[in-house]
C-alpha cells in the first residue's frame, strides 16, 4: 500500500476547497508604512525658509587690469615698465600690491664664444 505524503495545507488534504480570498494584511501593511512615510514627508516639504536674493541690477562694463611690467635683471637693477628704479622708490611707482600669479622670465643675452 502507498504511504500518503503529508501536506502543508491540511483543508486541501481534508477534502475542503482552497480559499479563494485576497490576504489582505500585507497590503494594508504596505499603506501604513507608505502612509506613515507621508505623515513624516510632509511637513519638511511645506516648510520655507526665507532667503533674501540678490536683485540684478544695471550691467556693469568689465574692467580692464593695468599690466605692469617689473624687470630685475642679473646685476640686480629694478625696472619698471621699463623705466629704472631703487628698490626704496619701488613701493611709492603706484603699482597695485597684489600680485597675479603670473611672470615672464628675463631674455637671455647671448655670451660670445672664446
Amino acid at each position: 500500500m502507498r504511504k500518503r505524503l503529508s501536506v502543508p495545507f491540511p483543508a486541501v488534504s481534508a477534502g475542503h476547497p482552497p480559499i479563494s480570498e485576497l490576504n489582505t494584511t500585507p497590503l494594508i501593511d504596505v499603506m501604513l508604512v507608505l502612509l506613515v512615510m507621508f505623515i513624516i514627508t510632509v511637513p519638511m516639504m511645506t516648510h520655507k525658509v526665507a532667503v533674501d536674493l540678490p536683485q540684478e541690477g544695471p550691467p556693469t562694463t568689465p574692467v580692464e587690469p593695468r599690466i605692469y611690467n617689473l624687470d630685475l635683471d642679473a646685476a640686480g637693477a629694478i625696472s619698471l615698465n621699463g623705466h629704472p628704479l631703487t628698490l626704496a622708490e619701488l613701493p611709492d611707482a603706484g603699482c597695485d600690491p597684489q600680485p597675479t600669479g603670473k611672470h615672464s622670465p628675463a631674455p637671455r643675452r647671448r655670451r660670445n664664444a672664446l
